[in-house]
């Protein structure tokens, strides 16, 4: 029960309200909680013989009002504070939801922009997609100088469990650069019938280049939800564009020695030209 009628009732406005509005209706009142115990009002007017009315949020009953012929509108403004509760919570989380999120991206953004290899950036970005969104198994796959893949996973049964169908899904959504959701795998064609769970599966594409996949798999059927798709396709493309620095910084890296060398002989050129006679 997110809402609690006692701790709602603890609050000044509220309480005073309440009493003011039963008093000036000429009638004792009491509120019981959800499990028939008083929590406020004047419990000495507990009596069967008074008439009650339940107070419900969402359909289910979070306590009493008892008051006689005043239960009920006494009761629908418990009903009322009580949806208003529940309104703000949702608002107040939602916004520590959001606060938590964008201070994980602000955090990975810059632990990817200081990641020294695919390895290094791989694991940073599968630790955030099980955080984000959850799966049992999380796999990032690049594509290597040849035909296939470098596999990086949380766990090798994404390697093995379900490699003749995901292996063409990668393909697809490496190659078309568009991500590709299947809640229950077990009603697609492309796996057998034992292949019980959920696969999201989004491209790594930066600058009209598709360096893989990001995989998520989950061992029960789950309806994605569509945060968890716009957080899937945020983490792929964080990580499309920093595997793009750390290749860049590698390809430096590796032209260094041919960058000392062509320097070395630009000197001894310079050297062998005459100076003004």
């Amino acid at each position: 029960m997110s809402v609690i009628l006692e701790k709602m009732l603890r609050r000044d406005e509220l309480a005073r309200l309440f009493r003011e509005t039963a008093e000036s209706m000429g009638q004792d009142a009491a509120v019981l909680d959800a499990e028939n115990r008083p929590i406020f009002g004047a419990v000495a007017f507990l009596d069967e013989k008074n008439g009650s009315h339940p107070v419900k949020l969402d359909g289910e009953v979070i306590g009493t009002v008892v008051a006689g012929a005043s239960s009920k509108p006494l009761a629908d403004i418990l009903a009322y504070a009580a949806r208003r509760e529940q309104e703000r919570k949702s608002v107040s989380q939602d916004c520590l939801s959001r606060m938590n999120e964008t201070t994980l991206f602000h955090d990975l953004t810059g632990r990817l922009c200081h990641a020294g290899d695919a390895k290094e950036l791989s694991r940073l970005v599968m630790e955030a997609a099980r955080r984000l969104i959850g799966a049992d198994h999380v796999a990032v796959y690049l594509r290597d100088n040849g035909a296939g893949y470098i596999t990086f996973a949380t766990n090798s049964d994404v390697s093995r469990k379900l490699q003749a169908g995901l292996a063409p899904i990668v393909d697809k959504v490496t190659s078309s650069a568009t991500a590709e959701i299947i809640d229950n795998l077990a009603a697609d064609p492309r796996f057998n019938e034992n292949s019980a769970g959920a696969l999201a599966c989004a491209p790594l594409a930066c600058h009209g280049t598709a360096h893989g996949a990001l995989v998520l798999l989950n061992a029960q059927a789950r309806e994605y939800a569509s945060h968890d798709l716009a957080h899937l396709a945020t983490l792929a493309g964080l990580a499309a564009l920093s595997l793009d620095g750390v290749q860049a910084r590698q390809r430096l890296c590796a032209m260094g020695p041919n960058l000392k060398q062509a320097a070395a002989a630009l000197q001894r050129l310079a050297a062998d030209i005459p100076v003004g006679q």
